[in-house]
């Protein structure tokens, strides 16, 4: 006996699926998927960037958030852990709540989510015109992966790990990896 068919959302569907959900959904290709709670090592990676950015950036035309952020990708929405969008912040046509201009993304792998952050994740948010920098976070060890576009639409990758300087031109910054982990022994084994 086969799997039952997956059942297909248009866009309006899903925004009102969204609006009365207290949790939040990715839409890709019509297909609906609930987002899962991470661990606490994630969350304080994923707060760390948030805060290094957000003091980075300070009184500039770009800032950081969270996963709260719908980002539009395509036809598609996602949820980064971490991007950045500078002003003017362009908003969705179909879906308000929704950003489509993010010149920077975050994601803090786990096992779960590896494989499809770095294929067919990565290859939607290549659709964002404005984006200029895909950061892949490690949450176990002091280690990042930097894709930072190139003018004929190829996406150079370079690997950081701990003493490294994560340098974003595209928004004009230059931030230590280390500190995005600042404090992490603080959660033990957690």
């Amino acid at each position: 006996m086969g799997q039952p068919a997956e059942k297909l959302y248009t866009v309006p569907q899903y925004a009102a699926l969204e609006a009365d959900s207290s949790v939040k959904h990715e839409y890709v290709d019509g297909v609906v998927t609930a987002m899962a709670g991470a661990t606490p090592v994630h969350c304080y990676v994923t707060a760390g960037i948030i805060a290094v950015m957000k003091a980075k950036l300070q009184g500039r035309p770009c800032q950081p958030f969270s996963s709260d952020l719908k980002i539009k990708t395509g036809d598609n929405y996602h949820y980064p852990d971490v991007s950045i969008v500078c002003r003017p912040v362009i908003r969705d046509d179909e879906i308000p709540d929704a950003v489509v201009n993010p010149g920077v993304i975050f994601e803090v792998i786990s096992p779960g989510t590896e494989a499809y952050d770095r294929g067919a994740k990565f290859a939607q948010y290549r659709l964002i015109a404005e984006l200029q920098d895909y950061i892949l976070v490690s949450p176990t060890r002091v280690y990042a992966e930097h894709y930072s576009k190139t003018g004929d639409e190829r996406w150079n990758l370079e690997s950081l790990g701990a003493g490294s300087v994560l340098r974003l031109p595209s928004i004009e910054s230059q931030v230590p990896l280390d500190s995005f982990y600042e404090g992490l022994d603080l959660l033990g084994d957690a």
